[in-house]
């Protein structure tokens, strides 16, 4: 779609830092105790470095196949 727009996908950078889950997160998870989660920040960039896409995906560390 951003493509479509004159913005396509180049390049994008990644933030993958481990940490202990906030309340909300290991209820909506339903994590059991001590399972850390894993939050991704994702940015997506065009040409001549334009940011044109932000994402932040949270899941448990457990997940990770």
């Amino acid at each position: 779609m951003l493509a479509e727009l004159g913005h396509p996908e180049r390049e994008f950078t990644d933030s993958v830092p481990v940490r202990p889950p906030i309340t909300e997160e290991a209820e909506l998870l339903q994590l059991p105790e001590g399972i850390p989660v894993i939050r991704q920040f994702r940015v997506v960039y065009s040409d001549e470095a334009r940011p044109v896409e932000a994402s932040i995906l949270i899941r448990a560390a457990t997940s990770m196949s």
